[in-house]
């Protein structure tokens, strides 16, 4: 079974799961990583499945569920020999969660700009604040998986913009175009430096770039970005406002609007009792 067979099964056994345990109160499930982008290895890959939810569940409820699903989430990995992400085993958030990520709620700050800090496994560990950067990353970068696809792709390119307006905020070159973020995306070398994106996302560019391109269009129509040949100019000004206005945001806490459905206790808890100890 060649990887793009394997990845329809896998979907098909993670949806089941999705629904079994979350039922109607899903929104919509998606999936990065290397498997989603054809890369993944057999053995040694993991499964990025994340599932948003339509509303925030109570803790408990919310934990028990989470539980029930990291024993579906490894039990799925070890049917197709993948893998399992031991600490982190299906990232389950709320749309609310979703929005806050998608605000830029997972960028830090340093000498009054965003600022994203070398990642690792620590680094997650030490405040789930920084958990809403992966998040955005996966809500950009992901591929569908079931439920509502209006919502997926709402979020999906509304994720691209934050993430390209970073991007051009960081650029010493004021000019733009889909190969330009593709380029400057995969050439990091070192996932844990920027948003995550490795050498095997191999579908990254071509299922991608029709997103960015839809957004460096949004942007256009904005006033973020002038068309000029087959390249955009970015407004400088205009883009260092957006910057200042959600350091402002990050600074006065408005963006932390909603709370977290599972905190860094109950992450060694859903492992635990999910069979994996950490």
């Amino acid at each position: 079974m060649n990887m793009a067979m394997l990845f329809e099964a896998i979907k098909k056994d993670f949806d089941q799961a999705t629904c079994e345990v979350f039922g109607a109160d899903t929104s919509y499930v998606l999936y990065s990583g290397s498997v989603a982008y054809g890369g993944g290895k057999v053995g040694i890959s993991d499964i990025d499945v994340m599932v948003v939810l339509k509303r925030r569940l109570s803790t408990e409820t919310a934990l028990a569920k989470h539980i029930a699903f990291a024993k579906k989430y490894f039990a799925i990995h070890a049917r197709y020999n993948f893998d399992p992400d031991r600490i982190f085993p299906g990232e389950v958030l709320s749309t609310g969660l979703a929005e806050d990520a998608i605000l830029g709620r997972g960028f830090s700050l340093h000498n009054g700009r965003l600022y994203l800090p070398q990642a690792s496994v620590e680094y997650y560990l030490a405040d789930s604040e920084h958990w809403f950067r992966a998040w955005i990353s996966m809500l950009a970068f992901s591929v569908f998986g079931s439920g509502s696809f209006e919502q997926f792709d709402a979020f999906k390119r509304r994720a691209w913009r934050t993430i390209l307006l970073y991007l051009i905020s960081r650029q010493t070159e004021n000019t733009i175009c889909s190969d330009s973020v593709i380029q400057t995306l995969s050439s990091g070398g070192n996932k844990w430096l920027g948003f995550g994106i490795t050498e095997n996302y191999h579908l990254f560019p071509s299922l991608e770039t029709p997103y960015i391109e839809g957004v460096i269009t949004t942007l256009e129509q904005e006033g973020f970005l002038k068309k000029k040949g087959k390249s955009y100019i970015a407004d400088i000004p205009l883009v260092s406002k957006w910057e200042m206005d959600l350091v402002q945001s990050l600074q006065n806490g408005d963006i932390r609007k909603n709370k977290l459905i599972t905190t860094l206790k109950d992450v060694k808890r859903i492992c635990k009792n999910g069979t994996v100890s950490i």
